[in-house]
């Protein structure tokens, strides 16, 4: 079904795995193509619970094609600009996944790939991965990334990774809120289980979703406007089937099954 991905679903939760280890699991269209479709599929497969994605090998994702962006040169505004939509519709399509999306990342995730990070909900990185935003080293800018990095941790620490297109270490990002935490290599895996299991059993499904769409809904809007919508939902959910199995379960302490 895929070229250039791997699609598992097990115990609830989808793995979508980037698989080109021989280019880093660069992006490009068919790539993109595919990634979209997945997270299409998985985010109305009712038996999904819980997204990951990863990288096979030993990056995340190096970003964009080099060998494509090559090409793209000789293409017209036009034809650069539908390929450029590519990709942000990809970031718009995880960003709007009624599903908690949980990146592993096993390597480096630079520029594009890191803009996968910043469209997840959750991220855990292995000590040996690194971050960052090299557009600026190589004449290019880091158009689509900058609205998700300013989003994830401000305009003044957007502004010194996108400006000096440093890479830095796991450590580090997760010290500027870029990410969640850093677990050593070899224990990652069990991390992410861990972490993906909670989801997919401790966690109603409806409440995630409904959550994910109030905090999108919300991030741009004034306060008053964000409060006014919040109530909204807030009563909204009350007389939710959720809300009902969620209290009624709680009041009797009895354990909830989602």
């Amino acid at each position: 079904m895929y070229s250039f991905l791997q699609y598992e679903l097990n115990s609830r939760v989808c793995r979508i795995t980037m698989d080109r280890p021989a280019k880093r699991n660069a992006l490009h269209s068919g790539m993109v193509r595919e990634m979209d479709q997945a997270f299409a599929s998985a985010g109305v497969d009712e038996s999904v619970r819980v997204i990951v994605i990863t990288g096979s090998g030993d990056s995340f994702c190096a970003g964009a094609d080099l060998d494509e962006l090559r090409m793209l040169q000789d293409r017209s505004y036009g034809e650069n600009l539908e390929d450029s939509r590519l990709l942000m519709n990809l970031y718009l399509r995880i960003l709007a996944t009624p599903k908690p999306v949980v990146a592993w990342v096993n390597g480096p995730a630079i520029a594009g790939g890191c803009g996968l990070v910043l469209c997840s909900d959750f991220c855990y990185a292995s000590t040996r991965s690194s971050f960052g935003f090299t557009e600026v080293r190589i004449g290019f800018i880091p158009a689509l990334v900058s609205v998700l990095l300013r989003r994830r941790v401000g305009d003044l620490r957007t502004r010194e990774l996108l400006l000096t297109g440093k890479l830095i270490r796991a450590e580090k990002a997760a010290e500027m809120g870029l990410i969640n935490g850093v677990v050593s290599t070899e224990t990652l895996p069990a991390h992410i289980e861990k972490v993906t299991s909670e989801l997919a059993r401790e966690v109603a499904p409806q409440s995630i979703a409904k959550t994910k769409g109030l905090l999108e809904a919300t991030s741009s809007l004034p306060l008053q406007q964000a409060l006014e919508l919040a109530a909204a939902m807030n009563a909204e959910a009350r007389s939710s089937d959720a809300c009902k199995k969620g209290m009624a379960a709680f009041l009797n302490r009895e354990k909830i099954k989602w």
